[in-house]
């Protein structure tokens, strides 16, 4: 219960304060189940800077479209310094001053932090959760970050909800689709709303995320972005597609999806029935944000962004409980080793089996079963180049340290056994 003295101090704030509703669940069980299913996918926590330098949200036109007015200055009048409306880029500085300076390292990264906009002059506070993969973003890492994703849901109890995937191309074709498409638009432009026409001369693929229904329209029988593709970005987006339909996971190849235009390469997002949500979360490649902060390299950046409030009121009353201890750790080396460990912890999760892993980022086999100890798991499964062409897998008893070699096809069922499932 709350009482009454601090809820007539939470309704005097300047900003909102998140209250949950006395019927609700509390959340920090959900908070529990929520850390427990990403460290499970071998996400590390950060705490990114609560503010941000207002500057960079000026770099990019579509950082403006979707920040510039909703900016909130931490001293009025002096606007050099705001509260960050996403963490997007402290993660990346973060990265690239504690890990990249080092040199190339992939990095799995996930923080929960607030976020503070200013939508119509109404300051708004939320939770933004990021999940990151930092250091790679081929096609294996997109499709492991959908993976996760998807299986976080799943494990939170969000069961019907909807993955939608595109590609915004690299920015050579977006250059040459912008091209085409302002040939396209061209005669309509009297049509379009103030704003796109101004957008067909300056960047006309922004277009697409006009709400207006009249834009839409018009725009709907135009070019698709997917056709203008390159060989490069093709090849990505099929690699994409083809390792989640390893894994089983259902998708819908959206042309037309609404993505950030800060983003590139594969996109995608999750939706869910109106009645828990509608959009729940967006992600993809995010490279790009790494050249605004002025990076001159190419950092490869895959992420999905999402909000707590967001995830916690998609959510089943009865699933916001604590979830079970880890079980068993995955122990991949090499990448076709990787792949068959990503179907593997699918499968082990859907059979009821509570597992980790580490599969990007982590490759040795002595910090993958430290990792294993730390998590107090009792079986580690390890797959090695020959164990992933052989179709088998070495069972390691983490207490006894024992070691026995199982075929792929047997796993689960011994996995079980020992478990006493």
């Amino acid at each position: 219960m709350i009482n009454m003295q601090k809820k007539k101090r939470a309704e005097t704030q300047h900003l909102p304060l998140a209250v949950v509703p006395t019927e609700a669940p509390q959340p920090d069980v959900f908070l529990d189940n929520l850390h427990r299913v990403i460290n499970n996918f071998g996400f590390q926590q950060i705490l990114p800077s609560p503010v941000e330098e207002r500057k960079i949200f000026g770099k990019h036109p579509e950082l403006v479209r979707l920040y510039g007015e909703d900016l909130l200055e931490i001293v009025p009048g002096e606007s050099d310094f705001v509260l960050a409306p996403t963490h997007m880029f402290s993660v990346i500085r973060r990265y690239l001053q504690n890990v990249r300076a080092r040199g190339p390292h992939v990095s799995k990264w996930f923080h929960l932090s607030p976020i503070v906009s200013l939508p119509g002059s109404k300051p708004s506070a939320s939770h933004e959760l990021g999940l990151y993969i930092l250091g790679e973003d081929t096609s294996m890492a997109g499709a492991q970050l959908i993976n996760a994703t998807a299986e976080i849901f799943r494990e939170l109890g969000i069961s019907e909800f909807m993955i939608e995937l595109n590609s915004l191309g690299c920015k050579l074709c977006q250059k040459n689709y912008g091209a085409l498409l302002e040939s396209h638009l061209t005669n309509a432009a009297p049509r379009l709303c103030d704003r796109c026409e101004t957008d067909l001369e300056k960047n006309p693929i922004a277009i697409w995320r006009c709400d207006n229904s009249g834009c839409q329209e018009i725009v709907a029988g135009a070019p698709q972005i997917v056709d203008s593709l390159d060989e490069n970005c093709k090849t990505n987006l099929m690699g994409v597609l083809e390792d989640i339909d390893d894994l089983g996971i259902p998708y819908t190849l959206n042309p037309v999806l609404k993505a950030s235009l800060v983003q590139e390469k594969v996109v995608f997002q999750i939706t869910a029935p109106e009645a828990i949500g509608g959009v729940i979360g967006q992600g993809g490649n995010y490279s790009t944000w790494a050249n605004i902060l002025g990076y001159q390299d190419v950092l490869p950046i895959m992420g999905f962004v999402t909000t707590f409030e967001k995830l916690m009121n998609s959510v089943p009353e009865e699933r916001r409980r604590t979830g079970p201890r880890i079980e068993v750790f995955m122990v991949p080396l090499g990448p076709i080793a990787t792949r068959k460990a990503m179907v593997l912890h699918r499968d082990l999760q859907h059979s009821g089996i509570s597992s980790a892993e580490a599969i990007l980022g982590n490759t040795s086999i002595k910090n993958q079963l430290k990792e294993a100890v730390a998590k107090k798991c009792e079986i580690a499964l390890i797959i090695g180049q020959k164990e992933a062409i052989d179709e088998t897998v070495i069972l390691r008893d983490m207490r006894s340290g024992m070691q026995e070699v199982f075929a792929l096809d047997r796993i689960i069922e011994e996995v079980k056994k020992r478990l006493g499932k």
